[in-house]
């Protein structure tokens, strides 16, 4: 278990099988959590095409303000996962692969 609390909350990566962040795919390159730069885009689901993360946030009524409180997981150069967005499509575990679920609490 991981904890990290400078974002403004606590963001809690615990292991997981069945679901989650795939931990092979994260061990090919140096994993990074980060806020919003702008321009992001992210694909959860792999039936549909990758959106910006402005049209996601929009969709899932996340409001502006707290979109620039969200922490981003990346790595190398690719975006894995969005606090209440979910899981890049290239990084989703599958059934019984190891893997991380991340979960994140904002600061009242």
């Amino acid at each position: 278990r991981l904890r990290i609390t400078d974002l403004e909350g606590i963001l809690e990566m615990t292991a997981w099988r069945s679901g989650g962040i795939s931990l092979a795919k994260l061990r090919a390159a140096p994993v990074t959590v980060r806020v919003r730069q702008g321009a992001e885009r992210l694909q959860p689901d792999a039936k549909r095409p990758r959106r910006t993360l402005k049209n996601l946030f929009q969709g899932l009524a996340i409001p502006p303000w707290r979109r620039e409180r969200l922490p981003f997981l990346w790595c190398g150069g690719d975006l894995v996962w969005v606090a209440g967005v979910g899981v890049d499509c290239r990084y989703q575990a599958r059934r019984g692969e190891a893997a991380i679920a991340p979960h994140w609490r904002a600061a009242e």
